[in-house]
């Protein structure tokens, strides 16, 4: 897909896999048809680039993060802007919604928390070292992970404000992180090449995934819990097996670094943003 004129840094993909999200560092928001390619829209508002997107498990809600220190509420389908919240005083890098719908998180030298249907800010969490560069929330809603320029990951109990345990061993900046669907493997990628995997109750490192040749963008962990897919500014896709940490598939498609990947909410596909301005869509199962 191709309608950026800059880098895409961020894509989400709704949860009834018919609608990609784009952003990227032409400050736009683009919406596409994830069947025919066909782009439906463009969101505008932000004034920098975007970081980060996020669809609510109903479908009818998007989150936008972007340098100019904003995260942005959008409805969908129509693409409305329902407000627009300034809490941040950095580049809000990143932005994750809880899967029971009912806050969401998001992050640059704190964290905040706020809640969805008003937009109320709730608690943030102030005690980094750095720039945090992901966010993810546990499946049952109860934990907040958050990673970045300290080369840690961070485990929160949303509902004391409670730090619980620290997860270390990246030797340079956490990227992204995932969780797994059943909540108990954590995955964690770095600008140090590698991907952890991580047992989130105990902190202990299950398996490093070795194979990209450059900094771990992004990383995503399909629905059933079987695939972890990661983009690299070594310009490739990797599939791996999550319970064995196997590499399966290496993508070379796109001609510059990827900065971004997602899968979609029924595990059938997912989507790759890069560098080379382009989105590309691709068949999972």
């Amino acid at each position: 897909l191709s309608g950026h004129s800059s880098w895409v840094v961020a894509i989400a993909l709704s949860s009834d896999g018919r609608t990609l999200i784009s952003g990227g560092l032409d400050d736009r928001i683009l919406l596409w048809d994830l069947s025919t390619g066909e782009r439906l829209g463009i969101l505008t508002g932000h004034s920098k680039p975007i970081n980060c997107l996020a669809t609510s498990p109903d479908g009818k809600t998007l989150i936008s993060c972007s340098d100019d220190d904003t995260i942005k509420i959008w409805q969908l389908p129509n693409g409305a802007m329902l407000r627009s919240l300034a809490g941040h005083s950095r580049d809000v890098n990143s932005v994750a919604i809880s899967p029971n719908g009912q806050f969401f998180v998001s992050g640059d030298r704190t964290v905040c928390v706020w809640r969805m249907r008003t937009g109320e800010l709730l608690q943030s969490f102030t005690n980094l070292a750095g720039m945090v560069r992901s966010v993810a929330v546990s499946p049952n809603s109860q934990i907040l992970a958050s990673g970045g320029l300290d080369n840690q990951i961070k485990l929160w109990n949303l509902h004391t404000g409670h730090l619980v345990r620290t997860l270390s061993g990246h030797l340079n900046s956490v990227m992204s992180i995932a969780i797994s669907a059943d909540g108990q493997i954590l995955a964690s990628s770095s600008k140090d090449k590698t991907i952890k995997l991580w047992n989130p109750n105990t902190g202990e490192v299950i398996r490093t995934l070795l194979g990209h040749t450059e900094i771990v963008n992004s990383i995503a962990i399909s629905p059933d819990g079987k695939t972890l897919i990661s983009g690299s500014n070594d310009k490739t896709l990797k599939l791996w097996v999550l319970a064995t940490g196997e590499l399966i598939g290496t993508l070379t498609e796109h001609t510059n670094s990827v900065n971004v990947v997602a899968i979609s909410a029924d595990g059938q596909r997912f989507a790759s943003g890069s560098s080379d301005n382009t989105v590309k869509v691709w068949q999972l199962a």
